[in-house]
């Protein structure tokens, strides 16, 4: 029974991304209730391990490599656009709540007609099962052309600050689930939704 809801939850996992490059409107309406869409891919999860035997072996790894595919929408820029995302996280040992944390780094990248680059420092927090939260800040590279200006783009950075939250379906030491993230910089806002994939070793 644990197996099929996860290939159920991966299946819509997979319905729900693909559209997101060809239809904004529906890509916006998957960004506003991204939250009860993600809390719906716990809940799945939750009912699937009360008919599973297997204890929660979410974390059994101490470290992490992954990457997501998302869409992005950029607030200021009013614009969307494909995006990607690495990042590599290493579990603390310890007490209980500590445990519970890991530490990394990632990078960003939004290719909207302005290319967005970010390179951040990670500190992620797994709260329960496959649930992660993760605070990044970091720096942000973005190429933007001067209004009167017949020369190249120039390059920019400033300050950002990356807010993720995702789910991840466990299939051995893979994983796969539902990903929502906004950032905060000086100059735009962005939002996305997309998929997760990771690997723990």
């Amino acid at each position: 029974m644990d197996s099929i809801c996860n290939k159920l939850a991966l299946s819509i996992s997979f319905l729900l991304v693909f559209p997101l490059m060809i239809i904004p409107r529906l890509s916006f309406i998957l960004l506003k209730y991204s939250v009860q869409i993600l809390s719906s891919f716990a809940f799945l999860s939750a009912w699937s391990f009360s008919f599973g035997q297997e204890d929660d072996h979410s974390h059994d790894y101490s470290t992490e490599i992954g990457f997501s595919l998302a869409y992005v929408y950029l607030e200021a820029e009013k614009e969307s656009a494909p995006g990607m995302h690495l990042h590599f996280l290493k579990h603390l040992d310890g007490v209980e709540f500590l445990d519970r944390l890991a530490i990394g780094l990632g990078f960003e990248g939004i290719f909207a007609e302005h290319k967005h680059y970010s390179v951040m420092g990670s500190l992620a927090y797994f709260p329960w099962r496959g649930l992660s939260v993760t605070l990044s800040p970091g720096i942000l590279f973005a190429k933007h052309e001067e209004q009167d200006s017949g020369g190249d783009a120039e390059w920019e950075s400033q300050y950002v600050t990356h807010l993720e939250a995702s789910y991840g379906f466990h299939f051995g030491e893979y994983e796969i689930g539902p990903v929502i993230g906004f950032a905060d910089s000086e100059e735009d806002k962005h939002y996305m939704f997309g998929l997760h994939f990771g690997i723990g070793f």
